[in-house]
Formats: C-alpha cells, structure tokens, sequence
C-alpha cells in the first residue's frame, strides 16, 4: 500500500476535517451534559436519535480518518506518513481510546440511567483540542 492516501497533517482537507470534528465536538459537549440532567422532551423524538447517529458515525468515520493521517514523531519531530506506522502509533496512543469510546453508540443500548452517563464519554472528545489547535 503507498502512502499516496496518507493525509497529510499540514493538508487543506485535514484542516478543514479537524475544524468540522471541533465544531461537532463543542455541540456534543453542551448538548449531552443538558440531555442527561434535564431529561428534555426533545430527546426522545426521532429527529434527535437521527441526530446521534449521525454524531456517532461521524466519531466513527473519524477514526478511519486517523488511521490515515500522517502524523509527527515526538521525539524527532519527523512526519510519520506510512500506514504501518500510523496505524501503530495511533492504536498505542490513548486518543484510540478515547475515540473508541467516544464512537459507541451508548444510547443505542437502552434507555437506563448508565446509558445516559455512559453518553458522558464524547464529552473527552475536547481533550484532542489541544492537538488539533
């Protein structure tokens, strides 16, 4: 596989993805904690489960995109741009994790009180601000 569908960190396309992941992010962030403690109407309706998934697949299509975006190397500062590589480095790091659990559905599994809480885990989204700024 060549590192020719390596997205390149300093990329038009990935700046832009990382500002629509930001701007998704920053929703999830106040939305969720307001879903959880207010229990509102609204968050039963089909239009906000629509809504959820479609933050869910994005957290999904996301990751893939991270499988396949160069990266740099913190100790000698050099772009990391083969797959191998990336998919390494990324799986090891604990922004995979993140991810992961950002990524499950958790509304998808019931409508118990842990779900709800459990739907607190994409709120760690904004830890990965400080990279992507």
């Amino acid at each position: 596989m060549s590192a020719s569908f390596v997205i390149s960190p300093s990329s038009n396309i990935k700046f832009i993805w990382d500002m629509f992941t930001l701007l998704v992010a920053l929703g999830i962030c106040l939305l969720i904690p307001f879903v959880v403690s207010m229990e509102p109407p609204f968050a039963l309706t089909g239009i906000y489960q629509g809504v959820m998934i479609g933050v869910d697949a994005f957290f999904a299509v996301d990751i893939l995109v991270s499988f396949r975006s160069a990266t740099f190397d913190i100790v000698s500062g050099e772009e990391i741009n083969e797959p191998a590589k990336i998919a390494k480095a990324y799986v090891f790091s604990t922004r995979f994790l993140v991810d992961i659990l950002c990524a499950i559905p958790w509304h998808q599994f019931g409508t118990a009180d842990i779900f709800k809480l459990l739907g607190l885990f994409k709120i760690l989204r904004m830890f990965r601000l400080g990279a992507m700024l």
